[in-house]
């Protein structure tokens, strides 16, 4: 097994473990679990985008993909899919956005790069 594959697998079970069983438990607890588990596995630390590459082009199959259609990023990859979770690898050639909100729940964690991540309030 490639050692991308090996990290986010174990990545993923680690989630799935700590969710429990059913759509209720994962809607309810997967921000909070999936960001305390970035925090500890640190794919920074350990996974290059490279390595990323060198999966991808080399693997005979990957997971199911959440996002074939490429609507979220340039080009998402899924690296683990659990069922009623994913974790997918975004790449965006062009760092350039506006302000938004994302129609899904999650954790992130920046694997190369930079990102920018911000609250708004507005006072009328």
């Amino acid at each position: 097994m490639h050692r991308v594959q090996a990290f986010f697998q174990r990545l993923g079970e680690r989630i799935s473990a700590e969710l429990g069983e059913g759509r209720e438990a994962v809607y309810a607890h997967l921000e909070r679990v999936a960001a305390e588990q970035l925090a500890t596995f640190n794919p920074s630390a350990h996974i290059t985008h490279e390595d990323l590459v060198d999966y991808v082009l080399g693997a005979d199959t990957l997971c199911k993909q959440a996002d074939l259609d490429g609507n979220f990023a340039e080009p998402p990859v899924s690296l683990y899919n659990g069922g009623d979770f994913d974790i997918s690898a975004l790449t965006w050639l062009d760092g350039t956005t506006s302000i938004h909100q994302h129609a899904f729940c999650g954790a992130f964690h920046v694997l190369s790069g930079s990102s920018i991540h911000c609250r708004y309030r507005f006072d009328a």
